[in-house]
């Protein structure tokens, strides 16, 4: 029986022989077909015959096939969703407007879109004369589209 030698260098650590693998253990090459239908594992992961493969520590880059062949179809549906809600709020933020343009009447105190504060002394077609200064008695003509609040109600300045 021989004996064992020891190393000429005290302080290196003994060098180790690889463990012998195992009989029933076998070890599967990642792209070499093995014969059987088995879920592919990494390289130099040992699996005993007829046990279940380790399941992945990581997805797979990318995702599935399914949800990148369904994310433009989530993407474009996203858009649809938001192009019909402007549109829809916008109508009805318009109505108001036509509601509120088409209740003007006389002594209404309103503002217009270039901030003018004025009294409704006339209205026409398409256009008010507003009274701007008691004082001077200045008015000023400006069409309907122009008046961007009505700070009072004739009905409510008489009160």
């Amino acid at each position: 029986m021989a004996q064992p030698t020891t190393p000429a260098n005290p302080t290196a650590p003994a060098p180790t022989a690889a463990p012998a693998p195992a009989a029933n253990v076998t070890k599967e090459v990642i792209g070499v077909p093995s014969g059987e239908a088995r879920p592919l594992v990494p390289a130099g992961t040992t699996v005993a015959p007829g046990s279940p493969a380790p399941a992945p520590s990581t997805p797979p880059p990318g995702g599935s096939a399914t949800s990148q062949m369904f994310f433009p179809l989530i993407l474009m549906g996203g858009l649809v969703l938001l192009i019909a809600m402007q549109w829809f709020g916008g109508r009805k933020e318009k109505q108001k407007r036509v509601d509120m343009l088409g209740q003007l009447a006389r002594n209404d105190r309103i503002v217009t879109t270039g901030g003018i504060v004025g009294q409704i002394a006339e209205i026409h077609e398409g256009e008010l004369v507003i009274k701007t200064d008691d004082a001077s008695n200045t008015r000023v003509r400006i069409v309907k589209s122009a008046v961007a609040n009505v700070l009072k109600k004739a009905d409510t300045a008489k009160a």
